[in-house]
């Protein structure tokens, strides 16, 4: 007879991995919920922000969903220049996007080229037309000598303007439509003068700046989670 220790039956691990199978089911099936969750609510947000295409909807949807916090968005590219806006820009009416938690509806766009430029206002109801062109060619011989147009507006500039003549940036349609085509024609650093025959107004200008393009947008900002 061989004497030693009696063999112990090898222990019973079905009950284990029955479980363990059972819990990696449990939770593969809760993640597959979780993501259905997360996509079906995203769908159906998408789909409610389809149907956004006023700011005057934006506004309702706003009042109907206060659990998204919406919010109307008016952003101008030559104002507001985050990075986070930047990214804005580079969207068109009727995109839906995601950045960060938020979701996004481009409700409007509108571009438009912007002028900036100095000027020396000639009043056409107290000056005569030789009167005015005396002046002009003056104020023009003046600058050709070296003296600065800052200066020249200063002194000669007969609307008020405080700020040497600076229009600030303006649009398309905001000046008269022949100071506006006069100032396209012309590049950065020209002076020149322009006539506006129907108001009695003269102008000597000066192109300060470059023209360059702005984008003013309205958006519907809401958060992406339930």
């Amino acid at each position: 007879m061989a004497w030693g220790k009696k063999e112990s039956p090898a222990p019973n691990t079905d009950w284990l991995v029955a479980t363990l199978n059972n819990t990696s089911m449990k939770v593969l099936i809760t993640m597959l919920a979780l993501l259905f969750t997360m996509n079906f609510y995203g769908q159906t947000l998408i789909q409610k922000l389809e149907t956004v295409k006023t700011t005057k909807q934006a506004n309702n949807f706003i009042s109907k969903n206060t659990e998204l916090q919406g919010s109307v968005l008016q952003i101008d590219s030559n104002v507001d220049t985050s990075e986070l806006q930047k990214q804005f820009y580079l969207k068109k009416t009727g995109d839906i996007f995601s950045i960060g938690t938020n979701t996004y509806k481009v409700i409007a766009e509108k571009t438009a080229i912007l002028s900036r430029v100095s000027y020396i206002f000639l009043d056409g109801t107290q000056l005569s037309s030789k009167q005015i062109d005396a002046v002009r060619k003056f104020i023009l011989d003046e600058y050709k000598k070296g003296v600065l147009f800052d200066s020249l507006a200063a002194k000669y500039n007969m609307d008020g303007n405080q700020n040497f003549g600076d229009t600030n940036w303006f649009a398309d349609g905001v000046m008269a439509e022949e100071f506006s085509d006069a100032v396209k024609q012309h590049n950065l650093s020209d002076v020149f003068t322009v006539d506006v025959p129907a108001s009695k107004w003269y102008f000597i200008v000066k192109k300060t700046y470059e023209s360059k393009q702005s984008k003013k947008m309205t958006m519907l900002q809401v958060k992406s989670g339930g």
